[in-house]
Order: structure tokens, then sequence, then C-alpha cells
């Protein structure tokens, strides 16, 4: 049965608490602690009746420049300014007061008031995603419906994020706190966490300063097939696996089928499972298994369960499509690191004159997902083949391809390189380390073995053994 007109939910007196927005008024006009706060935690958009916009404006103005709001300066401002009709009257102001029960409350009335604020927005929005399928753009397919949809229900979000400029002192009081924390932690011998996600490989954490940091972009590029989809599956899996944070991993160059595989490998390789001689990846490939290797994969086929890694492998992502799909993860299964293979692969959102412009948009876009989720991303970029009959030098930033803006919008950039050795590539590969915004320069040696699709901290008695010698963090 159709839903009568008078039932329409988007035709109700929107949302909105008059005793809530009454009893901020009345605690601003009472306190001036209170009216700091109200200044701090709302805004006079979040009102809902024009005249207490109106009030509220007002007395955020002039807490700016007299803390304590005494209510005969108010009400010779409110005169001044020809406001008194537009507020409701001479005797708003006295009925504000006596009708506050107490400004200790005022964090509880602006709660009140700016929930009500986003659902008038939700509200507003709904209105407008019914507008956006009625009456859709010349081409647009369902998915950019969907896309345009979620973008405007994230922005309620991004606008209640309170992304206001902040006096230096409130962000000095918050790093002396998160100081003392740590100071205290130490003294009494505990390990003070950190924000900072471990790649679980111990000299480039210490380069790292601990590790990868929310909003920054990591850049890691090599040249093809010198192993950096390995390197970015092996952190993927070891920031699950041991630090249990749920990670994504967007694939535009894999199948997830073979990145599972991969990971698979990677996972016995890393356990107590492992068999003599090693699972490896042609071994996976074909299912070339004994008896003894199948009991071996299926146990760690269970394991893996419990390893909150995802995957995504859609071809060919816009940033749109990715920054989407990326708020998904985050909001709804925590998702705290992402890792995108690679940016060259991924496609403008519009047209550029050049493909340079192109990835300076793509890598601008990567770097603003990261800064908007407040997590950290690695970013896996090609470098420029060598010339042809010449052997391949050690890279440098120059070597990023369409570069400029990559170096740029990066906040760390990691090569990776090996060198050849009577036409094949040796077991140790070098991670250089080239920008670092906060931290350390430098190289840092790895151990790489391809088929097992294992990356460790390099040592000559890991090399040597071929299996992992205490080299994991």
């Amino acid at each position: 049965m159709p839903t009568p007109a008078s039932e329409n939910p988007l035709e109700r007196i929107p949302p909105h608490d008059e005793a809530a927005e009454m009893g901020v008024l009345g605690s601003m006009l009472c306190d001036a602690h209170a009216a700091g706060v109200g200044v701090e935690l709302i805004v006079a958009d979040d009102f809902y009746l024009p005249r207490h916009q109106v009030l509220f404006a007002l007395l955020a103005e002039l807490h700016q420049h007299q803390p304590d709001l005494d209510p005969l300066f108010v009400k010779s401002e409110l005169e001044r300014r020809a406001l008194v009709e537009r507020i409701g009257g001479r005797e708003t102001l006295g009925k504000l007061i006596e009708g506050t029960p107490t400004p200790a409350n005022i964090e509880r009335y602006c709660r009140i008031v700016r929930d009500r604020a986003i659902e008038r927005s939700l509200l507003q929005t709904a209105g407008q995603i019914i507008q956006l399928t009625q009456r859709p753009e010349p081409g647009e397919t369902s998915q950019d419906l969907v896309q345009r949809a979620e973008e405007l229900i994230f922005k309620i979000a991004d606008t209640r994020s309170g992304n206001e400029p902040v006096s230096i002192v409130s962000v000095m009081n918050q790093v002396l706190t998160e100081i003392d924390r740590h100071v205290e932690a130490k003294k009494e011998g505990k390990e003070s966490p950190s924000p900072a996600i471990p790649t679980h490989l111990l000299q480039l954490d210490k380069m790292f300063a601990g590790g990868m940091w929310p909003g920054e972009v990591t850049v890691v590029a090599a040249r093809p097939s010198v192993g950096k989809t390995t390197l970015a599956l092996n952190i993927a899996f070891r920031v699950a696996s041991k630090s249990k944070i749920p990670t994504c991993i967007f694939s535009m160059e894999m199948p997830k089928e073979q990145i599972s595989k991969n990971l698979l490998c990677l996972a016995i390789a890393e356990s107590e499972l492992r068999n003599d001689p090693h699972i490896t990846s042609t071994m996976m490939r074909r299912y070339e298994f004994d008896d003894k290797m199948y009991q071996t994969v299926k146990y760690a086929v269970q394991s893996m369960r419990e390893v909150p890694v995802f995957i995504d492998d859609s071809p060919g992502l816009t940033p749109g499509e990715l920054r989407a799909r990326a708020r998904r993860l985050h909001h709804r299964d925590g998702v705290r690191l992402i890792l995108i293979d690679y940016l060259q692969l991924m496609q403008a959102g519009k047209h550029h004159d050049n493909r340079e412009q192109a990835v300076a948009e793509l890598s601008r876009q990567v770097k603003q997902l990261a800064r908007e989720l407040s997590i950290p991303v690695v970013l896996l970029s090609q470098l420029r083949r060598p010339i042809q009959g010449q052997e391949a030098q050690r890279p440098n930033l120059t070597d990023l391809r369409e570069s400029g803006a990559i170096e740029q919008d990066a906040d760390v950039v990691v090569m990776l390189h090996r060198e050849m050795e009577n036409r094949l590539m040796t077991r140790k590969a070098w991670a250089i380390v080239q920008k670092n915004r906060n931290g350390e320069i430098g190289d840092t040696e790895l151990a790489y073995w391809p088929e097992q699709f294992r990356f460790h901290n390099y040592s000559a008695e890991v090399e040597q053994a071929g299996v992992p010698v205490g080299a994991t963090a």
C-alpha cells in the first residue's frame, strides 16, 4: 500500500528540540565557562529556530571579545543592532535564563542540538538522493548514482569533523598529554601504544619512527619484476596477522585469487607449518601437493580465516570509486591500512591533456584519502625501465614515472632495488628510503625469497639458511 502524502517523512516537521536549544542559550547567558563550551561544540546553523540562530550567532561573536556574556550588555547589543524583534522580543533573554535548570548541563544540551541538526541533514540529503535518482544526469549509470549518494552521506560526517582553525595552545596541550602518557608508561615498564602501524620489517620501522603513520602516504616504487607487489603483500599480511589491524589491498594488476594464493604461500612460510621442501609459488599455482603438504595447506587456509585482509581487484578504479570503497571499508569493517597496486593502473576521473597531469590528479586524490580517513596508505608505483642493453642502476626519485606530483604528495618514498649476478637477481634486496618527511633516509637490507613471496630483514644467517631466523618483529 502506498504511503499517504501526510505520512511522508520528508514532509513532517524536521527533527529539533526547542527546550535543548533554549538550554544552550540560557546556559551561555548565565555562565562564562558554559559560553565557551557552547561556542566550541556547535554552530548557529545547528539550531532549528531562526530566532535561536540569530541569538547564538551574536553570543558567539560577543564571546570572542568578552567571555563573560553579561545579559545587560547582550541586551544593549541586540537593541543597537536592531535584532530584538528577530530573537522574539525584549523578554526573551529573561525567559531563557529563568528556564535553564543549570549551566552545568551545557554539553548535554549541545549534544542534543547537534544530534537533531545531523538528523535534519540526513533528511535533506535523502531528498537530494531522491532527486538524483528521479533526474539523473545524461549518461549516468546506477553505479554513478550510488557513488554520488555516498558522497552526500559522507559529506555530513566531514562537515561535523570539526576542521576549524584551533589555537596552538590547545594543540600543544594535546601533545603534552600524549608525551606525559608515554613517559609515565616507560617509567612503569609498560609499552605505550603508538598510532603508527609497524611494517614488521625492523629497520624500515626504525627509519619510519615506528611504522606507517595515520594520514601519510608511503610510496613503494620499483622497476618491473623486482618485488614491489610482494613487499606490499608482506606488509599487509603481517599488519593483519601480527597486529590484527584490518587491511585492504586494492589490486588493479593481479586477480584476487592469485593474491590469495600468494598470501597463503607466505602464511605457510611464516608459520611452524613449514615443510621441507617449502611449498613454492609454482606448487601453489598448480596444486602440486603430496598428502602432507595438502594437510598443511588446509590448516593454513583455516588460520587465514582469522586474518582481517580485504581484497578489491577491480581493474582501473577511478579516484572517486576508490574513495567510496575505502570509506565503506573504514566505517563498516574498521580498515586502518590501505595498499594500492599500483598508481599508473588507476583511471583519472576526468580528461587531462597528458598522462603526467592525470597521474598528478591521482596522486593528489590518494593523499586526500589518507588525510580524510586518517589512516596510512601504501601506494605502489612503477619506475622507468632501464635503457635496453643497460643494467638497471640504483634508482632515484627522478626514475618515478610521471614523477613530479608523486614525489611531492608522498610523505615517504621507498625505492626497492635488487642487483644482477650472472644474469640472475640476487636474494639480497635494498629498500632505499629516499624521502621521509618525519624520519631518516638511507638504505636498509632485506632478504627476498620470490618462490615463497617472502621478504625479511636481511642477515647472512637468514640468507644461508633460507628460512627466517628471528627476522620479523
